[in-house]
């Protein structure tokens, strides 16, 4: 089995090294497999778990953090049809952006969300969002720049980023 080393995409989520979060999922994985974020959950429920202090323990400050994802999945999920006398067929459009991802934020947790023609118009947003779509050109070439199926794909995506 080879050695990894550990670090987050995104500093400053998860308090606990990295190192250890990746050897307690890398140990999960060896012994059943796969892990899964349910197992997680249960191997740091004890208080002397090392990803002990990176969950909510309290039950109603839980319940409403999951309440609140919940909705954030189903904006997310909300699409819109374009409708114009041009087009034979209606188009699928995303209604939201998420103002994290997509905007400067005011607050790395705080989740708002426009409308993209919104997001389209303010010349800053639309540059996040640009910015975004090169970061997820990124992450996808990385992930998937081993299937041959897929070179035109990431030539187009390399030779956007590079322009």
């Amino acid at each position: 089995m080879p050695a990894y080393a550990y670090r987050y995409r995104k500093e400053g989520i998860v308090k606990a090294p990295a190192e250890i979060t990746g050897s307690i999922c890398q140990s999960i994985i060896d012994a059943e497999g796969a892990v899964t974020p349910e197992r997680l959950v249960e191997v740091s429920k004890p208080k002397d778990a090392p990803l002990h202090q990176e969950f909510e323990w309290n039950n109603t400050i839980a319940a409403q953090k999951y309440r609140e994802e919940q909705a954030r999945q189903i904006i997310k999920n909300i699409v819109a049809i374009e409708l114009t006398e041009d087009e034979e067929e209606p188009k699928e459009v995303q209604c939201w952006v998420n103002s994290v991802r997509a905007f400067v934020p005011t607050d790395e947790r705080l989740h708002k969300y426009v409308s993209i023609n919104t997001a389209l118009k303010e010349p800053s947003w639309r540059n996040n969002l640009l910015e975004n779509a090169k970061r997820d050109m990124k992450a996808f070439i990385a992930k998937y720049n081993k299937l041959t199926e897929l070179d035109d794909i990431i030539d187009d995506m390399n030779n956007f980023l590079s322009a």
